[in-house]
């Protein structure tokens, strides 16, 4: 059973705009059990989103820091064209 937090919120509104004076305390006691359970569903729910814009937040923070990587070891192979490298291994040492 999956239970909407916006339809259950507009029910009881609308609950609450069509009743008389006269509430028998055991449906208040009702409704607040039942507003009790969907505070619980709402903090569940704001968790999960925070969870979920917590790894988009690492998701683009790794597309950046891949980004500089990639910009970085481009200038380094940019630099490198063109330059010749020939070892000496002569007998002689250094000259």
């Amino acid at each position: 059973m999956t239970i909407s937090l916006a339809m259950e919120l507009d029910a009881i509104a609308s609950d609450f705009k069509g009743r008389s004076a006269d509430v028998p305390v055991t449906e208040i006691i009702e409704t607040g059990v039942f507003i009790s359970a969907l505070s619980s569903l709402a903090q569940r729910i704001e968790l999960e989103l925070s969870i979920f814009r917590d790894m988009e937040a690492g998701g683009q923070a790794r597309r950046s820091m891949e980004l500089a990587a990639t910009e970085q070891l481009e200038d380094l192979i940019a630099d490198a064209k063109g330059k010749i490298i020939r070892p000496d291994f002569g007998k002689g040492g250094r000259s």
